[in-house]
């Protein structure tokens, strides 16, 4: 006698129901049974247990069994841990952070309202040159009379006191080189308390095309006053950048 699928009692191997478990829902005891995947998985389950995620965000366990997500920080933090979990933060000292840059034209620059959550100053140029060969000169603030200048090495310096502005090379520059160099530091420039101190390196051929130079150079700058601007300024009318970038940076 052959058994009837619709006797009641169940044999060996039969499935009387399914029942959904942990990260599953739906299942039945009759007709064509379903099982949906539950959203979101738990991370027990080999999920996040996170439903959305925004573009930046960081997965990061927070305790045990349990994700969270962490949002991108901004421009130039750095990821840290705080209180045992992961974080953004701002760059601890050292870090670079530009704060201007632009093309060189003309026969000055003025860089204005510049920002004092900074420890240091870093002005910069690059691959600059001029129409004629002619000296560079330097200031702060847009202020003469204040800087305390030397140049050369400990052997063989020269101090000028008060001069109307710092001159960034020992002669003049010349206009056929088209890769001068030149990077400043003003150290503790926002301080409001005391003269700050600054210190040059410079790469630039020398007028004629004869020589190519290299000039350390340093500065005090007597005043104050948080240094918010940078002036440079070509020697004489007529005489302009024909090329060149620069870059500021505040230096944590």
């Amino acid at each position: 006698m052959t058994r009837s699928r619709d006797n009641a009692t169940n044999v060996a191997g039969d499935i009387s129901g399914v029942t959904a478990g942990t990260g599953l829902s739906g299942g039945g005891t009759d007709g064509a049974v379903t099982l949906n995947l539950s959203t979101p998985v738990a991370a027990t389950n080999g999920g996040t247990g996170l439903s959305t995620f925004t573009t930046g965000d960081i997965p990061y366990a927070s305790a045990s069994n349990t994700l969270a997500k962490l949002a991108i920080g901004s421009t130039n933090q750095v990821l840290t841990v705080a209180s045992g979990i992961p974080s953004w933060a701002t760059a601890s000292s050292g870090a670079y952070t530009t704060l201007a840059s632009g093309s060189l034209s003309g026969a000055a620059l003025a860089v204005t309202s510049l920002s004092t959550d900074y420890r240091d100053l870093v002005f910069i140029m690059r691959d600059f040159y001029f129409n004629v060969d002619t000296s560079l000169y330097f200031r702060v603030n847009n202020t003469s009379s204040i800087y305390y200048s030397a140049r050369g090495s400990y052997e063989d310096i020269g101090v000028t006191v008060g001069q109307s502005a710092f001159q960034m090379a020992g002669s003049e520059y010349d206009s056929r080189d088209a890769n001068n160099f030149s990077y400043w530091r003003i150290f503790d420039y926002a301080n409001t308390s005391s003269m700050k101190m600054g210190t040059a390196y410079t790469a630039f051929g020398e007028a004629g095309g004869s020589t190519f130079n290299v000039m350390l150079a340093n500065s005090v700058i007597n005043t104050t006053s948080a240094i918010t601007q940078l002036n440079v300024a070509t020697n004489g009318a007529g005489y302009t950048f024909s090329g060149g970038t620069y870059t500021v940076y505040g230096v944590k």
